[in-house]
């Protein structure tokens, strides 16, 4: 017997065309989502590297605005945030300072990488931002409030990393030494400051530490 449309009237002919209908329907949908996503991830991509360009050159003698606070926050969530407490323990003693030595340490930081730092502020947070002039996707940061919470410094990356460079340019070794070298340059420069501070903070120890030197001399 030749099927026809007539076949469709039967129980199980309908319920395959319902069952059909809905596989379709659901594949339609999981399509629409993918590319919604793609959509989506290629905008954040976009405004990422909008923002990030505006860290580097905002302020500066050029079209682009330097960022307020809150899109440099707006930032954060964009990009790949890593403690540099991973890369040497003792900056763990940053997060027990007072807000006159962070007061300081910022200005101390200022002087020394002055042609790479930049700020940003609101009425609670303090983003201090040491850029890295040898790879520009990446920099350093010091986050400290007001109030004396939640500091430390940290590595920014532009792009999710595998061992400290993005995935696609993991094998750039002039990535790498550029990174290495400006992550080791504000640690030592951070551990030296805090080292001077106690110094200071403990004169018992001071002229024990002056009289050594000159004997050594």
């Amino acid at each position: 017997r030749k099927l026809g449309y007539g076949s469709l009237s039967t129980p199980s002919a309908a319920s395959q065309v319902v069952l059909n209908t809905t596989i379709m329907d659901e594949q339609m949908e999981g399509l629409k989502t993918h590319f919604e996503n793609i959509v989506k991830a290629a905008q954040s991509h976009v405004r990422r590297d909008e923002l990030w360009k505006r860290v580097l050159y905002g302020g500066l003698p050029t079209s682009m605005h330097l960022l307020s606070c809150a899109e440099f926050q707006e930032l954060l969530q964009l990009v790949t945030i890593s403690p540099l407490e991973h890369f040497d323990p003792k900056l763990t003693a940053l997060q027990n300072q007072t807000k006159r030595w962070y007061r300081d340490f910022i200005l101390a930081l200022e002087e020394r990488f002055n042609d790479s730092f930049k700020s940003f502020e609101n009425s609670t947070d303090i983003y201090t931002v040491i850029i890295n002039e040898g790879w520009h996707d990446m920099f350093v940061m010091l986050i400290s409030d007001r109030d004396g919470h939640q500091q430390g410094l940290y590595a920014v990356y532009r792009k999710p990393k595998e061992g400290g460079i993005p995935y696609e340019e993991r094998n750039l070794t002039a990535n790498i030494e550029a990174e290495q070298q400006h992550i080791s340059d504000v640690i030592n420069f951070a551990c030296c400051y805090l080292w001077v501070s106690v110094v200071e903070e403990t004169p018992s120890l001071s002229p024990r530490l002056r009289n050594g030197s000159r004997n050594e001399k």
